[in-house]
């Protein structure tokens, strides 16, 4: 302490017998063990508040195994602190502390138990204050001086001790109940939490200063009660002596603190593989911060640990990688370094639209403050990536990455959706071919999985295939998709830069054995009798007039028919349908359409038909042409006459 009032026979008695200016500030007191790194030392963030202040840490009993855990074999003539036991006297409650009841012959385990409830301080931080100032709790031949100011209290530097302030249970609970005092006043003493403080590395001004954060309260009330700072060459000693201007005590307490009862911090330990880089990165007050999990140690020897900041893993090459945010969250809650996405590969980006992303070994995480995070991985991952990520046409993944169809895969992005299949390999869709494509069930749905490119057939046009289906989208026309025998007929036409153009309606089932679909430029039609045919240009137009598919003449049986002299037929269900510029449409029917036919049609002498085919009332047919007539009757059979 740097406020305690001197006396000269007890800081003689101090200096003749160990030869050291102020206990535990100057001098480094042995352990049986070394295990604490004095480099993970926190110079603004030596101790948590939550640890330092938490008086049920240990029982009484825990406290009294522990000491004589410690204590080795008392030399002769010696009483070591496991056999240490004097009256104390009670003492009231004031602000700082609640009443203690004194008691006869009690041991040190039963006084450092009842001080610490009473002052509300962690049991272990006066153990480790009572080790890191004199030594009491190793030390096999300790000297009664020893006891009389086992805490430091009243025992300024380059000054004696006060005896006012004499006496083990005495200097536990003045000692205790000052960090309580700082606590409670903690502007009024010279180091203060949540500034940047000047700090003494030795009580020798020439050492210099150096200034210090101090995060918390309990770190502010060590430099109050021990006002140095532990220099580079104290720290590199471990345990042992630095140089001329090394302080010890709060290194000290420290290092006693870690190797005793573990981290001084609240929560995980950093894990020994992750210390060396989580020193030399600042410790609890530097790039990571203080640990908030526990660490994982993976079955590839990796390991990985959750800090405020970042999330550190250490790869099995020895390599320190760090995801931090919602990506690495994601990437922690889906197994971390041992997971299936592997160790970070990549930066940690952030995008000028807000967005987030990181690369790890098998997979690519990505967050948007509307999507979440959300991972692409496998050949959608490569392909995703080709199109540029998230700053290229497809932007940021919209959907989990998933299994469709047993061994299929498919993922959602902003620009559109992917899919993989081992029996067609990669493909997208997007735009309203893509949105279609989704309302009829994705790949699960009546089209199966893309099997071709989205295609920009011209300006205004797209299409894409599917296994079942190819859908296409005009403007104007909306989106509607071609199937079946009917389907494949119409790419053999020439698709929508052939006769028909662009599908216009939806593919319809007529009945068990027939369909239809009208497309800009005509109809086509399937049946299972006469396979798929269609109905296209001016033909088209007039068949329409006649009542299309609806009317009695049904619909096509044959591919339609263009004439060298510009006219146009094809079959239906009812006969032929022929029609020219200067003819109009009409239909031929029955053994006259057969005769008609059998001439040769509009290329023969007769031409085109100009009139309807006529039902007479003596049961006989005829039909005008543009060169001719034929007439039918039961009596005469076919006829054709000339004009």
């Amino acid at each position: 302490m740097s406020t305690r009032v001197s006396r000269i026979s007890m800081r003689t008695i101090v200096l003749l017998v160990v030869g050291i200016v102020t206990a535990a500030v100057l001098t480094a007191m042995p352990i049986e063990t070394q295990k604490a790194e004095a480099a993970t030392f926190d110079a603004g963030h030596i101790i948590d508040d939550e640890v330092f202040y938490d008086s049920t840490t240990m029982t009484e009993s825990q406290i009294r195994s522990f000491i004589n855990s410690k204590v080795p074999t008392c030399s002769s003539g010696y009483t070591c602190l496991d056999e240490y036991r004097e009256n104390t006297t009670g003492r009231s409650a004031d602000s700082y502390c609640k009443s203690i009841a004194g008691g006869k012959n009690e041991d040190a385990a039963r006084i450092i138990y009842k001080v610490s409830r009473a002052c509300d301080i962690n049991p272990q931080v006066i153990l480790v204050t009572l080790q890191k100032e004199q030594g009491l709790l190793t030390h096999h031949w300790p000297s009664e001086w020893r006891y009389t100011i086992a805490m430091g209290f009243g025992c300024p530097d380059g000054a004696d001790c006060n005896s006012k302030y004499f006496g083990f249970q005495n200097q536990l609970y003045l000692g205790a109940r000052q960090f309580q005092i700082y606590r409670a006043w903690p502007n009024s003493f010279n180091y203060v939490a949540g500034k940047t403080n000047t700090i003494k590395w030795h009580p020798n001004s020439s050492c210099g200063t150096s200034s210090v954060y101090i995060e918390n309260q309990a770190t502010a009330g060590l430099y109050n009660y021990t006002p140095y700072r532990p220099n580079q060459a104290a720290l590199n000693a471990g345990y042992g002596t630095g140089n001329s201007c090394s302080s010890y005590g709060n290194r000290n307490f420290f290092l006693y603190f870690n190797d005793w009862f573990g981290s001084t911090y609240a929560g995980p330990s950093v894990h020994p593989k992750l210390q060396t880089y989580y020193t030399q990165n600042g410790g609890a007050s530097g790039l990571l911060g203080k640990p908030t999990s526990e660490a994982k140690t993976y079955a590839d020897g990796g390991v990985g640990q959750k800090f405020e900041k970042f999330v550190l893993y250490r790869s099995p090459r020895g390599e320190y990688l760090r995801t931090t945010g919602t990506v690495g969250d994601e990437h922690w809650r889906l197994g971390g370094g041992g997971g299936n996405l592997g160790y970070p590969d990549g930066n940690y980006t952030k995008y000028d639209d807000g967005g987030r992303s990181q690369r790890f070994q098998n997979a690519t995480i990505y967050w948007t403050s509307s999507t979440g995070a959300l991972y692409t991985t496998g050949y959608l991952r490569v392909k995703h990536d080709e199109s540029g990520g998230a700053e290229g046409n497809f932007g940021y993944p919209i959907s989990k990455y998933e299994a469709v169809l047993g061994t299929a895969r498919m993922q959602e992005f902003q620009g559109g959706t992917f899919y993989w299949s081992p029996e067609y390999g990669y493909f997208y869709t997007t735009g309203t071919i893509g949105e279609r494509y989704e309302e009829l069930g994705g790949a699960e749905g009546i089209l199966g999985l893309p099997t071709g490119e989205y295609t920009h057939l011209d300006a205004d046009g797209r299409s894409q295939s599917f296994e079942n289906a190819v859908l296409y989208w005009s403007l104007g026309n909306g989106t509607h998709h071609t199937t079946g025998a009917l389907g494949d007929a119409y790419q053999k036409w020439g698709g929508a830069s052939g006769d028909l153009g662009y599908p216009v309606g939806a593919y319809t089932k007529l009945n068990a054995n027939s369909r239809s679909q009208s497309f800009e430029n005509g109809v086509a039609f399937w049946s299972s009798g006469s396979g798929s045919n269609y109905i296209s240009g001016r033909l088209y137009e007039e068949y329409n007039k006649l009542g299309g598919v609806s009317s009695a003449y049904g619909y096509p049986t044959s591919t339609q028919v263009e004439y060298s002299s510009s006219g146009l037929g094809i079959e239906l269900q009812a006969g032929w349908l022929y029609w020219s510029d200067s003819t109009g449409a009409h239909l031929t029917t029955g053994t006259i359409s057969s005769a008609y036919s059998s001439i040769g049609g509009p290329g023969s002498k007769l031409g085109y038909p100009v009139g309807k085919y006529v039902k007479h009332n003596d049961g006989s047919r005829s039909q005008k042409f543009q060169n001719g007539t034929i007439t039918w009757s039961k009596s005469s059979g076919t006829r054709v006459s000339y004009n």
